[in-house]
């Protein structure tokens, strides 16, 4: 088996721009949360389909829309922050912190890009 280093993962690896949110109420007073036009700023890694067992007991049905990525930099990334993969939105539904890095899920929202 082989044993991946960070440092040998970067040729797979892509900027990805993360988008912040903000709260828009319609003429009824029903507040949604809609993506900033500007980028936050962007993340280096790579996605990665959420596939284990832990994670399909988490998201159950919904585990085929749900991306994952080991982060290694100190970003200021948020829960509900939304990232754009595969020209589709993409919404941050779980940060976990570990000891050297972080893992950041991702699941597609609801009626794709807002765009």
């Amino acid at each position: 088996m082989f044993e991946y280093t960070q440092n040998q993962f970067t040729r797979f690896k892509k900027d990805y721009e993360i988008y912040g949110t903000h709260e828009v109420m319609d003429q009824y007073r029903n507040k949604s949360r809609e993506k900033d036009a500007q980028p936050r700023g962007t993340i280096n890694c790579m996605w990665q389909p959420a596939t284990d067992h832990v994670s399909l007991a988490e998201y159950g049905r919904s585990i085929s829309s749900v991306y994952f990525a080991i982060v290694y930099d100190d970003l200021k990334i948020e829960h509900g922050d939304v990232v754009t993969l595969f020209d589709k939105d993409y919404e941050v539904v779980a940060i976990k912190n570990y000891n050297t890095y972080r893992r950041v899920d991702v699941k597609q929202k609801q009626g794709g890009s807002d765009e």
